[in-house]
């Protein structure tokens, strides 16, 4: 069953959130976007900048079911 997740970006407090999310069938495509994500943040921040940074994924209830740090 396919379902909508969305991808935000922590930083001590400050939470950037993705507003459009993308749908996924499965934890195998969650996770695979969220690598991308974060790989997004990498190469859009400079150097020291990347650090402390993670990528949290929340489903269409608000439900936060992964946590990935740069």
């Amino acid at each position: 069953m396919t379902s909508r997740y969305y991808f935000d970006a922590e930083k001590d407090g400050e939470v950037i959130r993705d507003e459009c999310g993308v749908e996924a069938d499965n934890i195998s495509e969650i996770v695979e976007q969220a690598e991308l994500g974060l790989e997004e943040l990498r190469e859009t921040l400079k150097l020291g900048e990347a650090e402390g940074w993670t990528i949290v994924v929340r489903d269409d209830r608000n439900t936060k079911l992964l946590r990935l740090s740069i």
